[in-house]
């Protein structure tokens, strides 16, 4: 019946709106109509196969869990009912193999070389190059603000409140990494966080942001191995045209280079370079107004060994 589905729907551990949400989408349409005992084991099987041949094991989970507590909730209000999700384990409908996928450093080269490509905000770009020399996980930047960044001791500490086990973290950050904040310093304005919303400078970025960035790069990557052929980093460096763009550049050496300039024409802001020891800021606009010519940066030659080794790999 559509008012025990209703009742029993929102309780459990996922958040409501969620459940809600899957409960209105998966369930209601199919068996809204059908009361609880016509409901078999088989039935319930057949809808989460459905689910997980979409490509949705996850939902496919969910929808088991809260069909079985639709069925408890009415059992224990006196309904004479068997509950289909007891026949129903969660291993046959999918189970789940923990990540351990890692890029290699011949894919993060391939990263920051076609990410320049990807027709986005140059605050994305720089924020996606901080989040692969800082290696945090993308929530741990993306809701990150500035008043976790010490710039006079290059050092970022994420408190423990947004680490997985609840622990400050200290990231050392790299000359590039410094030059990247200072950059989406210059762009956040007054915004508290390093990546602010493009809509609302007191939200953070898009959890989605970086994962349509990142598919992005493998949509270029794919279409330009098609073009060329081939399947070394070297067919990036071809000329084929790429969507968004005219031509692919071609470049030469190393992708990171220490004079690489990583301002965009449309920020407005001045060229960063790494000259040294320190950090030197030359132009006439606006990075230079703020800090002014007397204040150039200057942080330590010898940054954290494993900040250091990574930076040299990509």
């Amino acid at each position: 019946r559509p008012e025990v589905f209703s009742k029993a729907s929102v309780a459990g551990s996922l958040p409501r709106a969620m459940r809600r949400a899957i409960f209105e989408r998966e369930l209601l349409p199919v068996w809204s109509n059908r009361l609880l005992t016509e409901i078999t084991p088989n039935d319930l099987r057949t809808h989460c196969a459905a689910i997980v041949d979409r490509g949705a094991p996850a939902t496919a989970i969910h929808v088991r869990d809260i069909v079985k507590q639709i069925y408890n909730f009415g059992i224990l209000h006196g309904e004479k009912v068997a509950n289909p999700a007891d026949e129903v384990g969660p291993s046959s409908i999918a189970t789940f193999v923990p990540k351990d996928r890692a890029l290699s450093p011949a894919e993060i080269r391939v990263l920051f070389r076609v990410i320049e490509n990807v027709p986005t905000l140059p605050t994305i770009r720089l924020g996606m190059r901080f989040f692969l020399l800082s290696m945090v996980r993308k929530s741990e930047l993306q809701d990150a603000v500035w008043d976790e960044v010490d710039f006079e001791n290059a050092v970022w500490t994420i408190p423990k409140e947004r680490m997985k086990r609840s622990k400050a973290h200290n990231v050392y950050l790299s000359h590039q990494m410094l030059d990247i904040l200072i950059a989406l310093k210059t762009c956040a304005g007054n915004s508290r966080y390093l990546l602010p919303s493009r809509y609302d400078a007191d939200a953070p970025m898009s959890r989605a942001t970086f994962n349509r960035v990142t598919y992005s790069v493998v949509t270029i990557r794919r279409e330009t191995r098609a073009y060329s052929g081939g399947d070394g980093i070297v067919d990036l460096l071809v000329g084929f045209p790429v969507p968004g763009q005219e031509f692919m550049e071609a470049w030469i050496g190393n992708v990171i280079d220490p004079c690489q300039d990583i301002s965009e024409p449309c920020m407005g802001i001045d060229i960063v370079q790494a000259r040294g020891d320190d950090q030197g800021i030359h132009g006439g606009g606006a990075l230079s107004a703020t800090i002014g010519p007397g204040e150039q940066p200057g942080f330590p030659a010898q940054g954290d060994a494993a900040q250091g080794a990574f930076c040299c790999i990509v």
